[in-house]
C-alpha cells in the first residue's frame, strides 16, 4: 500500500496501472483494500496531493 501511496502522490498513473503495479486483479479490488487500509479511497489521496495539502487517511481504520 506503501508504494500505491507513492506512486498516486507522485504520478498521474491510471489507478487500473497502479493496481496491477501492485498485485491486485481489478481496479475496484485495489481501491476496496487502499480504503481499508488507509479509510479514504486512492482518489482522495490523489486530489489532496493535487490541492497540495499532505494526504491524512481518515481515523476510522
Amino acid at each position: 500500500m506503501a508504494t500505491a501511496a507513492r506512486l498516486l502522490h507522485r504520478s498521474r498513473t491510471p489507478l487500473c496501472t497502479i493496481a496491477q503495479h501492485t498485485g491486485y486483479t481489478s481496479e475496484f479490488a485495489f481501491a476496496k483494500a487502499f480504503k481499508r487500509h488507509f479509510g479514504s479511497p486512492p482518489g482522495a489521496c490523489r486530489k489532496q496531493v493535487r490541492t497540495r495539502r499532505p494526504f491524512r487517511p481518515s481515523s476510522t481504520s
